[in-house]
């Protein structure tokens, strides 16, 4: 949906870009940030240009936190 009223997308600088739409769209930010399907997902280009029939190997996360290497998923028995 954003494709079709989308007017230009052009990178200001590394850390910015700049997004303009031939009309507004109230619903930019929830569909930038929403977490289920359909998502957007931005990713550094030298990952986002691997095969895409090849699983990425170079993961990179949206914050300061961390998965411990030693996290089991899953239910568990006997507590937390």
């Amino acid at each position: 949906m954003i494709k079709a009223i989308q007017n230009e997308l052009t990178a200001v600088d590394d850390r910015t870009f700049k997004w303009a739409l031939k009309q507004p769209y109230p619903k930019m930010l929830l569909a930038l940030g929403k977490n289920n399907s359909p998502c957007a997902f931005i990713m550094p280009e030298r990952i986002a240009q691997t095969d895409p029939f090849k699983q990425i190997t170079d993961y990179v996360g949206s914050g300061p936190m961390k998965v411990r290497e030693e996290r089991v998923g899953g239910p568990r028995q006997g507590g937390v």
